[in-house]
């Protein structure tokens, strides 16, 4: 026999199954992709949209225990939102336009988040931070499927702590590639497969300073 009474409540328990089974997903994907996490504008909500079945469970319970009866426009209401709250997860990603902010000593960098930017300081007096682009072309991470190398910007040699020049600007150990060069008042990274790197680097070095560079923004 149909009720909305068991009706709302098995759509309830399934709410609880399918947020709360986001709610772990996008937690753990958070702590390992937290930028990718940032670029979604609706991250927030489904992050904490297991919160509104427990919600509308207690308010529908509250008023169930009420002497009137309840008519089915309170069943309906609350199942809308059930409904509602199961698509957040599905949803696809909306981009917030999130920038990341790091400094080095006293200059302030905004980096989009489809850089993937880590290992960079909130703070005035940073000394490096680090993103991921592909190669030659330096497209975002999250913009790509090929294979990726790290660049860098930081304030001296050796990720900002300071010291003179490597005595060969690349290093091969294994199968990974690293270079190192000052260039301006700044020293730049890349690392990464070596055999992602063209025989002559010159032109990427280049380019990953003038994409570095981009991200300055005036200090206030």
């Amino acid at each position: 026999m149909f009720s909305w009474v068991n009706l709302f409540w098995c759509a309830f328990i399934a709410s609880i199954a399918v947020c709360g089974s986001a709610f772990v997903g996008l937690w753990i994907s958070d702590f390992y992709h937290p930028m990718e996490m940032r670029g979604d504008l609706l991250f927030p909500l489904r992050q904490w949209a297991v919160a509104v079945p427990i919600i509308t469970a207690i308010v529908v319970y509250r008023l169930w225990l009420r002497p009137q009866p309840l008519g089915p426009r309170v069943y309906i209401t609350g199942l809308s939102l059930l409904a509602l709250t199961m698509l957040l997860p599905v949803l696809p990603n909306l981009d917030s336009g999130y920038r990341q902010t790091y400094w080095l000593d006293e200059s302030k960098h905004e980096i989009p988040w489809q850089y993937g930017p880590y290992n960079g300081s909130l703070d005035r007096g940073g000394k490096f931070f680090l993103v991921k682009v592909s190669i030659p072309d330096l497209v975002p991470r999250y913009d790509t499927q090929d294979k990726t190398i790290i660049i860098g910007k930081a304030v001296g040699f050796n990720h900002g702590q300071g010291g003179s020049a490597p005595d060969e600007m690349c290093t091969t150990n294994y199968s990974n590639m690293e270079c190192q060069w000052r260039h301006g008042e700044f020293v730049f990274r890349v690392s990464g497969a070596a055999d992602l790197f063209p025989s002559d680097i010159s032109e990427l070095m280049v380019s990953v300073a003038d994409l570095l560079d981009s991200f300055e923004v005036p200090a206030p």
